[in-house]
């Protein structure tokens, strides 16, 4: 018999898709609404995206140094000029400087040219991810991908996270085929935002064994990314070096979009902004996240969709900088967690849970800075610290209870599933119809 609160559940879940179909709907109503490069309220579309896209034209202007990227008062100056009298703001590039070169093919057309193709880009790679996680049914899955908030975010924001999705869900494919040199070097493509790569490198380290072919091709993956763009723009490259210390100090931005640890500590706790105490929050979690994963994989080693879920959501909570739309690439752990289950039925309410809090935890941490503003208007634009007379301003981030609860809930069903001694990955994917065989 199904317990009441799964069957409502069963029976309801559409409405929350719905609601996202609705966000996606303004979000489009916005921007083709304004006059572009504009959306309806004034502002840049897909902003995030003219991080990159400067760096793009940067790279491609033999006027300019290629270091002139990471000069955020050159870059200030670029953005300026870019929209005349619009544009007061820096979007910093902060990415190795191969990353740069991706957008040169679109960083000499006109600047809402170029995010309309990498929006596309964008709904390819989740396509694309989609497929190679193989399922029997990929429009369907598709549509819950879409109706999964963090994804929706990506495209408002402008951001890269779906190419991410697409690189981890191309290289549990390759695993699955038995494919592991292969599969590194797809994975080495994370490069680019090298945190993507916290919960690969500890499951290769813990199996390093099995996992050194897919530890050499990641390696050689990103050697190659390295040496060939600094052939191409060695001053890029001097210049990146010289900021990396700024750029891994860097926290100047709305810590209520990040889900993690560090940034749940920091704003709970606003007077522990810059000390001991945040540091040690991000090295606390990053501990209990490892633990958590060693559990799993003492008895799930040889079952691939459990590790490689774990992967990802262990890279999530262990970086210091998960913003909701990286987030995005939860959803390939929590299908493959369901698709592997021997009772799907059993994940349907944590799975649900995560989703709902993903859903609501930005706006809801929104809120409360709105509030704190209309409180105290002279500390809105710094409401993540302490006040100098001592009276703190504090922020409830409630993704990160909903994760605790998630990855306890989530550890005790995998041990309740712990496979027999012969338990083996999952068969062969037919790369050209993508299905099991």
């Amino acid at each position: 018999m199904i317990p009441h609160s799964l069957d409502w559940l069963l029976r309801h879940y559409w409405l929350g898709y719905g609601f996202v179909l609705l966000c996606w709907a303004g979000w489009f109503l916005q921007c083709v609404c304004g006059d572009l490069p504009y959306d309806y309220l004034g502002f840049v579309v897909t902003m995030d995206h003219l991080a990159f896209y400067t760096a793009g034209r940067i790279a491609l202007d033999p006027n300019l140094p290629a270091g002139a990227m990471y000069d955020h008062e050159f870059v200030a100056r670029y953005q300026a000029g870019l929209f005349p009298g619009k544009w007061a703001g820096l979007e910093a590039f902060r990415n190795p400087p191969f990353y740069a070169l991706l957008y040169t093919p679109t960083a000499w057309l006109p600047y809402q040219w170029s995010a309309l193709i990498w929006s596309g880009i964008s709904l390819l790679a989740l396509g694309l991810g989609v497929r190679w996680l193989a399922p029997a049914r990929p429009w369907y899955v598709l549509w819950h991908a879409v109706g999964f908030y963090p994804v929706l975010a990506v495209m408002q924001f402008g951001q890269n996270s779906l190419l991410s999705f697409a690189i981890f869900c191309g290289a549990y494919r390759l695993l699955a085929n038995r494919r592991p040199f292969a599969a590194g070097l797809v994975a080495g493509l994370l490069a680019f935002k090298p945190t993507l790569l916290l919960g690969l490198v500890f499951w290769a380290l813990l199996d390093i064994r099995r996992k050194w072919p897919c530890a050499l091709g990641a390696a050689t993956t990103a050697a190659l990314l390295c040496a060939g763009s600094y052939l191409w723009i060695p001053t890029a490259w001097e210049q990146f070096v010289a900021t990396l210390p700024g750029n891994l100090k860097f926290d100047s931005f709305e810590w209520w979009k990040n889900h993690t640890p560090r940034a749940f500590v920091r704003l709970l706790f606003p007077s522990t902004v810059h000390t001991r105490w945040e540091s040690g929050a991000t090295l606390a979690g990053a501990l209990i996240g490892a633990a958590w994963f060693v559990h799993i994989w003492r008895t799930h080693r040889r079952d691939l969709r459990a590790m490689f879920g774990a992967v990802i959501l262990l890279t999530l909570w262990a970086s210091p900088h998960a913003l909701i739309y990286e987030w995005a690439i939860a959803f390939a752990a929590g299908y493959l967690w369901w698709e592997r289950a021997p009772n799907r039925l059993d994940w349907a309410i944590p799975l649900a849970a995560m989703w709902l809090a993903l859903l609501v935890a930005t706006e809801f941490c929104r809120l409360q800075v709105w509030v704190w503003s209309k409180l105290d208007p002279g500390r809105s634009q710094a409401v993540w610290e302490a006040h100098p007379d001592g009276r703190a301003v504090i922020l409830l981030q409630i993704s990160i209870p909903a994760a605790v609860w998630f990855g306890w809930t989530a550890l005790r069903k995998l041990r309740s599933e712990r496979p027999g001694p012969g338990a083996e990955q999952p068969p062969p994917i037919d790369t050209k119809c993508g299905s099991a065989v």
